[in-house]
């Protein structure tokens, strides 16, 4: 068998199986041909890919047929949910503390926050569930959710993250829900306590890239712990929908992890060997590698300034340099046509904002609200107070630089030369 070193061949009486040296088995098919009188020629094949395959169509499948059934279900249960909710809270309120009804009470609304949790996770599988994604350099949200899951165990934590991890469209809360599930999963492994391990790094390679996703570049994040491992006979439906080998398991953490990962392009596989712990590795399309982000958007500039001259001016300039130049009056017009590039997948790569806006909490808000949208975004200011505290220190307020008005078309050009120059 070709790739594979045999020791043996065993037959069940479903399917013959391969067995390696190291005694792990695997599904094998055989063609026989009779070439001549007692002499038949084999062929034999290593079915694991394929049944691997075949699984991963069957939980996307089942994954479909549940976001259907949540999404039929889950806005009606929810309001059932907040009502029942509220009229327990209302009964609890009107009851005396030394009734013997409050225990009932406290213990019937103790199960709000596991109700709000499973209809959560329901909705991940319908339409509502469909990650809002973002920009994202994934380094500080993977050890920040993977930090805050495994606070109080007894793990010790070990992460290798690439410097130059690629950027990634990602909706932020499901990268976390993502990485709680699996930490989660992990503590119940490690009641005594070990070591989980945090991997990322940049994959091109197309030999590295699972058959179930597109060619491109991806970030690869490994989530692994040195557990006793998954049985083998279990492992194939770990992430089937409400499989749980827990008692009080609801079976969706994993087919939860599966879907997002699938919502994002990406995908999620898993390795485990007896003994020796649990390896699953998510796979995150990236933006693209090295710079090549940032030349998708670097010369696309939104400018926020009150004066209508002056953004003229300013607009008219950067373009006249070859800047794409967008030019807005107020913050809520800065944020929605912020969002409108987003949807239309023409990103704004800078922002240039007035510090002073009449009405308006000023721009500093406006930065943090666009950030919101899009993490990775550089921002500069201006502004015409010589006293303002950003003018002294703009890289503690998050920004690239800060402009003084009055300025000449000149001091601009020079500005935007060190703080954003075109490609």
């Amino acid at each position: 068998l070709e790739g594979v070193p045999l020791d043996r061949l065993s037959t069940g009486d479903r399917e013959p199986q391969g067995v390696r040296r190291d005694q792990t088995t695997f599904p094998l098919r055989i063609d026989l041909v009779e070439v001549e009188p007692g002499v038949q020629v084999g062929v034999a094949q290593d079915l694991s890919e394929r049944q691997r395959m075949e699984r991963s169509v069957l939980n996307s499948q089942r994954l479909e047929s549940i976001g259907v059934l949540a999404g039929g279900i889950a806005h009606d249960f929810n309001n059932l949910l907040g009502g029942l909710f509220g009229f327990i809270q209302l009964a609890r309120q009107a009851t005396p503390d030394d009734s013997p009804a409050v225990r009932h009470l406290d213990r019937a609304f103790s199960a709000f926050a596991r109700a709000q949790d499973l209809t959560k996770q329901l909705l991940t599988f319908a339409k509502g569930g469909e990650p809002n994604k973002h920009i994202l350099d994934l380094r500080d949200p993977l050890v920040d959710s993977a930090k805050f899951i495994l606070s109080g165990a007894n793990l010790k934590l070990e992460v290798d993250i690439a410097e130059d991890l690629w950027l990634c469209e990602v909706d932020r809360l499901q990268l976390g829900q993502v990485i709680d599930n699996l930490g989660l999963n992990a503590r119940q492994a490690l009641p005594g306590g070990g070591t989980v391990r945090l991997v990322a790094s940049n994959v091109m390679d197309d030999s590295q890239r699972p058959p179930e996703l597109e060619p491109g570049p991806y970030v690869v994040v490994q989530f692994s712990d040195d557990g006793p491992g998954i049985p083998a006979e279990i492992l194939p439906r770990i992430f089937d929908p409400f499989f749980s080998t827990k008692k009080e398991g609801t079976g969706l953490g994993l087919a939860t992890v599966y879907s997002i990962m699938r919502k994002h392009g990406g995908f999620v596989g898993v390795e485990s060997i007896a003994g020796r712990g649990t390896t699953f590795s998510l796979w995150f399309p990236a933006l693209a590698p090295g710079n090549a982000f940032r030349d998708r958007v670097s010369n696309r500039i939104l400018v926020l300034d009150d004066e209508e001259l002056i953004l003229d001016s300013v607009v008219e300039s950067l373009v006249e340099w070859g800047y794409d130049a967008v030019g807005v009056r107020t913050g809520s017009a800065a944020v929605e046509t912020f969002r409108q590039a987003q949807r239309q997948g023409n990103r704004f790569g800078f922002f240039l904002t007035d510090l002073t806006l009449p009405g308006e909490k000023g721009g500093l808000a406006v930065v943090e609200q666009l950030r919101h949208l899009d993490p990775g975004l550089k921002a500069a200011a201006s502004s015409g107070y010589s006293e303002d505290p950003v003018m002294a220190d703009p890289s503690a307020w998050g920004l690239l630089g800060f402009l003084a008005k009055p300025y000449t078309r000149d001091q601009l050009a020079a500005f935007m030369a060190r703080v954003y120059p075109l490609n």
